[in-house]
């Protein structure tokens, strides 16, 4: 493809126009860059919670533990099941 616009032309002699994949890849990196120190952020927040007979479970020790598909969180013990 030639470009015969004359502005173009002069400022590409200069060296003043860059080109525009070095620009989408430079703004994609710093996107990027962006997008995850972001995310990090959210993550470290309330990643876990403790629970134990303090909080109302009937046992400290925990066997299993399963999340059902509506969110609730229940955990087995060697007495039985109950929903956290």
């Amino acid at each position: 493809m030639q470009i015969s616009d004359p502005y173009y032309l002069a400022m590409r002699k200069r060296g003043t126009v860059r080109n525009d994949r070095t620009v989408i890849s430079v703004l994609s990196l710093f996107l990027l860059v962006f997008v995850s120190s972001i995310s990090s952020l959210i993550a470290k927040e309330n990643r876990f919670k403790t629970w134990n007979t303090e909080n109302g479970l009937p046992q400290n020790s925990v066997i299993a533990i399963a999340q059902t598909r509506d969110g609730y969180v229940l955990a087995g013990y060697v007495r039985g099941a109950r929903a956290v």
